[in-house]
């Protein structure tokens, strides 16, 4: 069997992760005839690990904010290597503030 994990969007318009396990069936002259297999939703599986990932990022993004605070004493230097951080180790998106 060969596992393949794929996002899918349903009729609906959702998005959905699926764990497909799919079989290729052959006859008997060894022409390969379709496939035999089964779809499992792994959505929430998928979220759970998103969300774990991403309080990574901010937990090791406040943990170099803390030392850039003792480190730096210059507001300037600070603001600007705070920034850094957040985007770089966070993955943080600039946004424009109208």
């Amino acid at each position: 069997m060969t596992g393949i994990v794929a996002r899918w969007c349903g009729k609906d318009g959702e998005y959905r992760w699926l764990e497909k396990n799919v079989l290729p069936l052959f006859n008997l002259q060894s022409s390969f005839t379709g496939f035999r297999g089964t779809d499992r939703d792994i959505t929430e599986r998928k979220l759970q690990e998103e969300r774990l990932a991403r309080s990574r990022r901010i937990e090791h993004m406040l943990s170099s904010a803390g030392s850039a605070i003792v480190r730096i004493r210059n507001r300037q230097e600070l603001l600007q290597e705070a920034c850094r951080i957040a985007v770089e180790q966070a993955a943080m998106r600039w946004r424009r503030w109208s």
